[in-house]
């Protein structure tokens, strides 16, 4: 019998949120407005760049994040001794730590290329850090991990990119030399695309300055083995007081975190030193977020003086980041010499490009790269990145902590045979309502003949929720409570969830037996309004989400009374 995995997002149209706004809907006595959630003022500053500048940029998270729970819950239940000592160690708090220490094959620095895919590179830095810390934690045997960010790349575009103009239905409305973010990198994750192994879909370098290259075939992009099953990421708050000591925790307890800076010239401007690998930017208007990489470690003594002299934080510490720029840099000698020729000929009375020596050359580059970072190899000019492409990123740095994503649990293996899911591009919106507790509902249709089982459900959610509860009717649409079976969950009778994406896994599987099946989620907040995650379809020329596809009757909130009596479409 097979199983299966839902997501329990909400989906609804763009006019649905118009109307909703300012709306209010009575259910026995209790009133329920719904109204989009205000955006965070990194996503506002964002949206008001022009569209040229936003396509040079990464888009931020949308809304401001409340803060995760602390460390101490998860000692609960463990009994592997180095796991044990790895998470007392993270409450200490070592003045430094480097993932490339304990799981060096698991943290090798990638080369994107020319390719425009940092946000997928930096996500699966991430996942293959978690694998590896995982397996070092439960004694198992050491598994170099090597996920495909070519085909997360791929997968996650609609159109444009494929043989005889296929088209993608999981994919965005976007062009490969868009780039992406690292919320397409999560639902990429986790809604049944990836991820894949980099030998079933190697590297594609492609130069995205020069437009779209249709050479692939859609059906080897959605036909590939998916190696992995995502259930838990977290999503790290820049607001929160105690985000360093979580960022740490969370490092030494489950791996590298993805997160976004500028920098996407490797040696451009006063925020870069080639010759430490050092980066540090102080202005978040002239210098917005443009690049996504790895945070694999820190190192609190890292001295001031590291930086580049030009723009260098008030006090010492950094970040230890895994890029993915290689590295090296491979030059052709022939060029650069062309390059310093056009320059400088005037200056020193050249007559040709062959007045402009090696030792000409090796000059120039180590006042650019550093005085240890260039050598010339036969007819190249070979440039370190960085300290072998890993580098520093100053704790004061203005960009650092504004899209911070972790790993919290994924398994490599795939743990079901098919996903349902109402959102297949995930969440692009977020709907504030007037109460703090809610029932959320989904209606899924399937195939009867099909033997199907159901054994766990997934959220998203930009705030923490408590007490949730799952109910579920394995029959039919109806979502009546005489119809709704509760679930006991692994965790418990009730499960707290921070923000991010979560699985919640059954404590046994429910076979599914009708044309449909309906998945309701109790969700509740200490004291704020409860805020739902929303995917809508977003018809702006700039939107990555202008091909939603929305239909009624799919998804559903009520209040307490409304569980037992009605629900708002």
């Amino acid at each position: 019998m097979k199983k299966v995995l839902i997501g329990i997002f909400i989906i609804v149209t763009i006019l649905s949120i118009a109307f909703f706004v300012g709306q209010s809907f009575a259910n026995n006595n209790s009133e329920l407005e719904l109204k989009e959630t205000e955006y965070s003022e990194r996503y506002q500053n964002w949206l008001n760049l022009s569209e040229e500048e936003r396509k040079k940029t990464i888009e931020p998270i949308k809304y401001d994040i409340v803060t995760s729970r602390d460390n101490t819950s998860y000692l609960k239940n463990t009994n592997n001794i180095f796991k044990i000592y790895q998470m007392l160690k993270a409450s200490i708090v070592d003045k430094s730590y480097n993932l490339k220490d304990d799981i060096p094959e698991n943290v090798k620095v990638r080369n994107q290329q020319k390719a425009n895919a940092c946000w997928a590179f930096a996500t699966i830095g991430a996942l293959e850090s978690h694998l590896g810390l995982d397996d070092k934690q439960n004694s198992r045997a050491t598994t170099e991990y090597d996920f495909s960010e070519s085909h997360m790349d791929y997968a996650t575009i609609r159109s444009g990119a494929f043989l005889n103009d296929e088209i993608n239905e999981y994919g965005y409305s976007r062009k490969l030399s868009d780039g992406g973010n690292l919320n397409m990198a999560l639902q990429y994750l986790s809604g049944g695309l990836g991820a894949v192994d980099e030998k079933d879909f190697p590297f594609i370098d492609r130069d995205d300055s020069i437009g779209e290259v249709k050479e692939i075939e859609l059906s080897n992009v959605l036909n590939q083995n998916v190696k992995t099953t995502l259930y838990d990421i977290t999503i790290l708050s820049e607001d929160d007081p105690d985000l360093t000591q979580k960022m740490k925790q969370h490092i030494i307890n489950y791996g590298g975190i993805s997160a976004m800076v500028h920098g996407a010239n490797a040696f451009s401007g006063d925020y870069y030193n080639n010759e430490t690998g050092a980066m540090y930017c102080n202005s978040k208007s002239e210098e917005p977020v443009d690049h996504a990489v790895t945070i694999i470690g820190w190192d609190d003594d890292y001295a001031i003086e590291n930086f580049n002299q030009n723009q260098r934080p008030a006090s010492k510490g950094a970040w230890i980041i895994k890029n993915s720029w290689g590295d090296y840099i491979n030059e052709e000698l022939s060029a650069i010499k062309q390059v310093l020729y056009e320059l400088l000929k005037d200056t020193n009375n050249w007559t040709s490009v062959n007045d402009v020596t090696d030792e000409i050359v090796m000059e120039y580059s180590k006042l650019i790269y550093g005085e240890n970072k260039v050598k010339i190899e036969g007819d190249k000019l070979v440039i370190e990145v960085g300290n072998d492409g890993y580098m520093y990123i100053s704790y004061e740095d203005c960009n650092i902590y504004s899209g911070l994503l972790g790993i919290e649990k994924a398994e490599y293996s795939k743990d079901y045979d098919n996903v349902y899911q109402n959102d297949e591009l995930g969440p692009n919106g977020n709907i504030t309502t007037s109460v703090n507790k809610l029932y959320i509902a989904n209606v899924f249709n399937r195939d009867s003949k099909v033997q199907e089982t159901l054994d766990k459900v997934s959220i998203y959610t930009y705030q923490e929720y408590k007490n949730c509860k799952v109910y579920v009717n394995s029959k039919g649409n109806s979502k009546d409570v005489s119809n709704l079976q509760e679930i006991k969950l692994k965790e418990g009778d009730t499960l707290s969830i921070e923000p991010g994406y979560h699985v919640l896994e059954f404590e046994e599987p429910i076979a599914l037996t009708g044309d449909s099946f309906t998945v309701v989620l109790q969700v509740e907040t200490s004291s704020d309004p409860v805020q739902i995650a929303v995917e809508y379809k977003d018809d702006k020329t700039s939107s990555f989400y202008q091909d939603v596809v929305v239909n009624q009757g799919e998804s559903f909130i009520a209040l307490e009374a409304g569980f037992r009596s009605q629900y708002v479409d």
